[in-house]
């Protein structure tokens, strides 16, 4: 690759376009034979946990908080903003700045966070807007919706089986609607990088 690189004249775009469309690079992270278990051999793609600033932005996406005061985007205001708290929630244990670790106070933390529940329950976010949608769109849609705006797909049909049992089971939709997406969100799925 670096004989090519450099007989492209050094083009970035040409290298990222190599990379991207390489074996290698384009792994999935699912093991289909015993003999993909080792990382050395570079068979499948290795999970990681995302850095604190890819979840945080990733949860400002996923609740299309663009509402949110500016600080919460820029990282200003100080060290108590909630940026800059989870960061330090986040930190990774490691100094290598290109591995981050997931640990169990950080997934207790995402779970109760007042931060993650500000997000679920905020008016004017993707929830608030998928469940005052009028009664003709189907709860299957809004389902999908949910879906694609946390994990960037739609639910399998045994997923989407067992949802719509849970909003069926009697009270508020959009209670349930609302659990589904803090669950979504506090998701290995969503947290990790497939």
């Amino acid at each position: 690759m670096a004989y090519q690189f450099a007989a492209h004249k050094f083009d970035l775009r040409y290298l990222m376009r190599a990379i991207t469309s390489s074996e290698a690079y384009q792994r999935t992270s699912a093991s289909s034979d015993a003999s993909q278990d080792d990382p050395r051999l570079f068979a499948r793609m290795a999970v990681r946990g995302l850095s604190p600033d890819q979840l945080f932005d990733s949860l400002l996406m996923a609740a299309q908080q663009e509402t949110w005061p500016p600080a919460l985007n820029q990282g200003a205001g100080g060290p108590n903003n909630p940026r800059a708290e989870f960061r330090r929630k986040f930190a990774s244990v490691k100094d290598n700045q290109t591995e981050t670790q997931t640990e169990t106070l950080q997934a207790l933390y995402l779970m109760n966070s007042k931060f993650i529940q500000d997000a679920v329950e905020r008016h004017g976010g993707a929830l608030h807007t998928i469940t005052s949608a009028g009664p003709q769109v189907l709860m299957t849609r809004r389902l999908e919706e949910l879906y694609l705006i946390t994990l960037s797909r739609r639910p399998r049909p045994s997923e989407m089986d067992r949802l719509l049992k849970y909003v069926q089971q009697g009270g508020s939709a959009t209670d349930a609607l609302a659990d589904i997406f803090w669950a979504l969100l506090n998701s290995a799925e969503f947290r990790m990088n497939h």
